[in-house]
């Protein structure tokens, strides 16, 4: 069997712990790191790229485990042994990353690196573009790999919106199944419910923004067909549209105040979580995204919500923490 590994949002390492075996079968994870997952797979390798929670994917030639590594040394070794390199023709590139930054190294280094690729496998080195990579990774929890870079999925996110990647992971925290109703009153450029609508069971969609020309774009994708749920202007402090105890889940990303000011965003908090409040139903379960902890954690607890998990995360750098809420019930304390 061969050896993995891929990145994924940092943080979600108990969701990929559990999605991985689930929607891969037959992968068996060996070691979870930050953002990162070694796992061993024999199915064909092409099925991991249809995985909508991983990022990039490498092939694993040398594993270095608890040692505290240095290039040079890594080098050496994979010279001494002989690694299972992946077919390729053309040229290669060969890249140095200590804890997610790319370094450079000396020139005897980089030579050497080159030329072991190139006396097994007849490829021809390149400094710039290559039509394969093969990467010496450190990582800060004293693990190091040797590995070729099989697929990266280029970030064509539109500024402002969620990562593919990171909606799906955030999405599955919901708990959807085929009869559930599910929200967005904040729908923005529609990632969330893409990640729903392609990849995760539901019953209906709702998906809604206060901004009209947002709302115009997803109608004219179309981001839900009619069978599958509806797109509308609607206030989310309000959800006029939509009855009490009338939605399963919610999966939002409201105002974090970076673009629009919120004067007081635990006040701005509480009122969306008391409007969710209203249409959620006993048993639902509300997912919210949110650099503002601190402001949602106090909206929750006077807001009639238990707190039943925090994933802390970083979206595009920044501290950010997906909330998962239930509602209480009268008869419930906030230490359950």
């Amino acid at each position: 069997m061969a050896d993995y590994l891929s990145t994924f949002v940092v943080g979600f390492e108990e969701q990929v712990a559990e999605l991985l075996p689930r929607r891969l079968a037959g992968a068996r994870a060996l070691r979870m790191l930050n953002g990162m997952v070694q796992y061993r797979y024999d199915g064909p390798a092409r099925l991991i790229d249809k995985l909508p929670f991983l990022h990039n994917t490498y092939s694993v030639l040398i594993a270095f485990p608890r040692q505290a590594q240095d290039f040079e040394a890594m080098v050496a070794a994979a010279g001494s042994q002989r690694c299972h390199y992946l077919p390729g023709k053309g040229t290669f590139r060969v890249r140095f990353v200590r804890e997610n930054t790319f370094l450079s190294v000396p020139p005897k280094v980089l030579h050497a690196a080159e030329r072991l690729v190139t006396r097994a496998t007849g490829m021809r080195p390149s400094r710039g573009q290559a039509e394969t990579e093969l990467w010496y990774i450190i990582r800060s929890e004293s693990m190091g790999y040797y590995a070729q870079l099989l697929t990266r999925k280029p970030d064509k996110t539109a500024p402002g919106a969620l990562r593919g990647d990171l909606a799906y992971l955030i999405a599955t925290l919901a708990q959807t199944d085929r009869n559930s109703v599910v929200l967005d009153p904040f729908c923005g450029s529609g990632a969330l419910v893409r990640a729903l609508r392609d990849h995760l069971p539901y019953g209906r969609l709702y998906a809604s923004d206060s901004d009209a020309q947002a709302v115009e774009r997803l109608k004219r994708e179309p981001l839900l067909t009619e069978s599958q749920g509806e797109v509308r202007v609607a206030d989310a402090l309000t959800l006029a549209h939509l009855a009490d105890a009338s939605v399963d889940a919610v999966v939002t990303d409201p105002p974090w105040g970076d673009f629009k000011a919120l004067p007081d965003a635990a006040a701005f908090y509480q009122r969306v979580l008391m409007s969710l409040r209203r249409v959620l139903k006993p048993d639902g379960r509300a997912v919210l995204l949110t650099a503002r902890k601190r402001e949602l954690a106090q909206a929750a607890a006077g807001g009639g919500f238990l707190v039943a998990d925090t994933v802390h995360t970083l979206v595009n750098g920044k501290k950010a923490a997906a909330f998962v809420l239930l509602p209480r019930q009268e008869n419930e304390t906030e230490s359950r």
